[in-house]
């Protein structure tokens, strides 16, 4: 057994001595606990689900995780507007929708420097939730953002999202003013490939930009529920 696993055993042991405290759903309704985690994952073998989810069992031993400046990104369809409304909502933090901003009429796109002015203007705030991708100006949210959220979900869920947003919402500016929901090939192939040209890319970028910050990857949408769960404003 090797350091790694030593210390996600470890975890786990901590986290399964809270259980018999966590384990009356009465008297804990609506609180966050590691054996609501294990329940969750009560199927998986325990060390595997402390390996997917090790942070995750970490804010569990943590009555809330403070939040100021938010930055959620990651592959199209993962519900980033939609996490980024709901925490703005628990929290009381402004949200920004990236795509409201950079798309005028007609899917005409925001010149690159004038993009980037925008966003630096609307870091210097002292508190935002900003959602959206972007790679090419994630080093300005990213150097700014006391916590980073990749929804680093599976391109077959985010694929399945976007086709049904497009379904649901065909014809309707939903993104932007003037911007209909159409179905859109090339976006659904960027989603599609992904894991494979944009994930290394915004891990990189992560790496490199927002070495302070906390991040969260919640790797499926029970995750980010959780995370939605222990986020509150500073």
């Amino acid at each position: 057994m090797g350091p790694s696993t030593t210390r996600e055993v470890t975890v786990a042991a901590a986290a399964m001595s809270m259980i018999v405290r966590g384990s009356d759903h009465s008297a804990n309704a609506g609180m966050v606990t590691p054996y609501r985690i294990f329940q969750r994952y009560r199927r998986m073998d325990c060390c595997a689900a402390v390996h997917v989810n090790r942070r995750l069992v970490e804010l569990a031993l943590q009555d809330s995780v403070s939040v100021e400046r938010v930055a959620v990104i990651g592959p199209g369809g993962a519900g980033k507007t939609t996490f980024a409304r709901e925490l703005g909502s628990k929290s009381g933090l402004d949200v920004i929708h990236l795509d409201t901003l950079f798309w005028k009429p007609g899917w005409v796109e925001t010149p690159r420097e004038e993009w980037r002015a925008i966003q630096t203007d609307l870091v210097a705030r002292n508190s935002w939730i900003i959602d959206g991708n972007y790679g090419a100006t994630l080093d300005i949210r990213l150097s700014r953002a006391e916590t980073v959220v990749f929804l680093d979900f599976s391109r077959t869920l985010c694929l399945r999202r976007a086709l049904l947003r497009a379904i649901r919402n065909h014809g309707k500016p939903t993104q932007a003013e003037g911007c209909p929901e159409t179905f859109d090939v090339a976006f659904y192939r960027w989603i599609w490939n992904y894991p494979k040209d944009s994930r290394p890319v915004v891990l990189a970028a992560i790496n490199e930009h927002a070495q302070d910050a906390q991040v969260f990857t919640p790797r499926q949408p029970p995750d980010a529920q959780l995370l939605l769960d222990t986020l509150v404003r500073r």
